[in-house]
C-alpha cells in the first residue's frame, strides 16, 4: 500500500478583529506571494484547524479581508480574533526554484561557509527591500539579508542553511 504524504499546512496570517456586521474577518498576513485569492476555496482556522469554506477573499489596504461559511455575523468574526488561518500547501501552488515557505525555514541550523555554526534560524523579518534572517545561537543573535550574496544554499530535508558571513553583520 502507497504511503500518503502527511498534508502540509501554511500560516496565511492572524485574525485580528470583524470586518464589518455581516461576519467577514480582517488578517494580518506576512506571507509573500499569495495565490489569486480567489483560487482559494477553503481555509483552516485556529489550533484545531477546522476547515472553512472561503465564501470570498479580497485585499484591503495591507490586511486581507475574508468571508467564511459559518461565521454569519460581526459576534461569531470577533470570536475568532487571535486565531491563525492556514492553507494547504497544496493550494497555493508550486513555488519558483528558491522561493520557499517561511514556515519552513524557521529552525533550521544556519552554517557559515567557513564552518562556524551561526545557530537558528528563530524568525523571518519581512521587509520592504528583502527579508531578513534572525538568526539566534550560542554567539548572540545575527541579522542576515535574505539575498543570494548572503543565502548561499537551502537544505530542506537536512534543515539546514549555508550563508555567507559579509564583513559587518555581527556585531562587535
Amino acid at each position: 500500500m502507497p504511503q500518503t504524504q502527511p498534508t502540509r499546512y501554511i500560516l496565511l496570517g492572524n485574525i485580528v478583529g470583524p470586518q464589518g456586521v455581516h461576519g467577514a474577518v480582517r488578517l494580518h498576513s506576512s506571507a509573500r506571494g499569495l495565490p489569486p485569492l480567489d483560487s482559494l476555496r477553503k481555509v483552516f482556522i485556529g489550533e484545531q484547524r477546522r476547515c472553512h469554506a472561503l465564501r470570498a477573499a479580497r485585499r484591503h489596504g495591507k490586511a486581507l479581508v475574508l468571508e467564511l461559511e459559518g461565521c454569519p455575523d460581526q459576534a461569531a468574526a470577533a470570536g475568532l480574533t487571535g486565531a491563525g488561518v492556514w492553507v494547504q500547501a497544496d493550494d497555493l501552488g508550486a513555488l519558483e526554484e528558491n522561493e520557499y515557505y517561511i514556515a519552513d525555514l524557521v529552525g533550521l541550523r544556519v552554517v557559515t561557509t567557513t564552518g562556524e555554526e551561526l545557530g537558528e534560524l528563530v524568525e523571518v523579518l519581512v521587509t520592504g527591500a528583502n527579508d531578513v534572517y534572525r538568526v539566534v545561537g550560542a554567539a548572540g543573535e545575527v541579522l542576515l539579508p535574505a539575498i543570494a550574496q548572503v543565502v548561499r544554499k537551502v537544505d530542506l530535508p537536512a534543515r539546514s542553511m549555508l550563508v555567507w558571513l559579509m564583513p559587518g553583520l555581527r556585531q562587535p
